[in-house]
């Protein structure tokens, strides 16, 4: 689906935080800092 199907949606949201931080690829980063949670839904730090 295109997410511009829902612009209401769109325009509130925010990427507050990053599931299983811990499996993705090392080329693989978002510019600004969140809340980073392991496989096991623990807090970790930068990689």
């Amino acid at each position: 689906m295109n997410a511009e199907l829902f612009d209401e949606i769109i325009k509130n949201a925010s990427f507050e935080l990053e599931l299983f931080y811990d499996a993705k690829p090392d080329y693989y980063s978002f510019a600004s800092q969140r809340k980073k949670l392991d496989g096991n839904f623990k807090e970790i730090g930068e990689k």
